[in-house]
């Protein structure tokens, strides 16, 4: 078990404990139970040899099948109980591709289109998210849950906010991406098994400055503050949102709690 934030892994993007965190109600969150990371796909044989150590028994991977398929996870820890779908994401990249060759482009016209779209992560991972909440209560072991990016920003908020934790200590979490992420590592290095696709969208990503770019290789608040906007619009607060749509009983709250607080 780790009582740091970042996971030190070699070959690893930001994988780290999302516990440590206060609830509302003085609780806090255990260590060394859920864990949040981008690809796994670089990981070296001392950093599984780490990871054996964290008890991982669930992965629940976001990505999508062509994701999978461009950075594959080759697992040599002990296995766990891997978690994913097949989907492709219902992202309107013709829209994106036409902010990014404005020659106008600056952060806050790519950020505005972002948080118009980024809310339909919600609806889009439903499936997952019910699975991943589904682990949570099923499992005692700890679990990993990851994507290539966003995905798991909200994921990480709904499983904070289910554990009581405040809102802006949510964000909070999900801004320090910024700190544990090195942009560098999006930028695809095996491009002979990867989506060229795939490759040259992170390759010009690469190539606009980098403030420019934030939203797309780090994270920016407006982000998840449109995601939680919808969320609270929809059923009130971010609590009802997951037992709501994630069919997490009142029952299931408590059993998390019991295993996830101190």
């Amino acid at each position: 078990m780790t009582t740091t934030r970042l996971v030190p892994l070699k070959g690893g993007r930001n994988f780290r404990d999302i516990c440590g965190y206060k609830t509302i109600t003085g609780q806090t969150v255990k260590w060394g139970k859920i864990y949040r990371s981008g690809a796994l796909s670089n990981l070296t044989a001392d950093d599984y040899t780490l990871i054996e150590d964290l008890n991982i028994g669930t992965v629940v991977d976001f990505r999508t099948t062509t994701e999978r398929k461009s950075e594959l996870t080759q697992w040599v820890a002990k296995k766990p109980e891997m978690n994913n779908r097949d989907y492709e994401m219902d992202f309107d990249m013709a829209e994106l591709g036409k902010v990014l060759r404005n020659p106008n482009l600056n952060r806050e016209m790519l950020e505005g289109m972002m948080a118009k779209m980024y809310p339909n992560i919600l609806e889009d991972q439903t499936q997952n998210y019910t699975a991943m909440f589904d682990s949570l209560v099923e499992k005692d072991s700890s679990l990993l849950f990851h994507c290539t990016a966003d995905r798991t920003g909200i994921s990480a908020a709904l499983v904070l906010a289910t554990l009581g934790v405040d809102k802006q200590t949510i964000i909070d979490d999900y801004m320090a991406t910024n700190e544990f992420l090195d942009p560098n590592s999006l930028i695809p290095k095996d491009e002979e098994h990867m989506d060229p696709k795939h490759v040259a969208m992170m390759k010009f990503f690469a190539s606009l400055p980098k403030d420019v770019v934030q939203p797309l290789l780090g994270v920016t608040q407006p982000l998840i503050e449109s995601a939680i906007t919808a969320m609270e619009a929809k059923h009130g607060t971010m609590l009802e949102y997951v037992k709501q749509e994630f069919d997490v009983s009142d029952q299931d709250i408590t059993t998390l709690r019991a295993k996830y607080l101190q």
